[in-house]
């Protein structure tokens, strides 16, 4: 089946952190892949993810990105 996304993913293996923005702790996860549109995230345990979050690329969080969940 041909990926029908706008921009080329590329394989990584980065330590990131979810930030909920509900005051719980950051969560690790790892980003598989990414693009300029978008990132692939995997996670240890099943996770339920909320519409919107924050990815943190640094673990002080001064690097960090709002997402949208697709």
């Amino acid at each position: 089946m041909p990926d029908s996304r706008g921009s080329v993913r590329r394989a990584v293996r980065h330590r990131a952190w979810i930030d909920f923005e509900d005051g719980s702790p950051v969560r690790e996860c790892l980003i598989g892949n990414m693009s300029d549109t978008g990132a692939k995230l995997i996670f240890d345990a099943p996770t339920r993810l909320p519409g919107f979050l924050v990815l943190w690329l640094s673990q002080d969080g001064r690097a960090a990105r709002r997402c949208r969940l697709a």
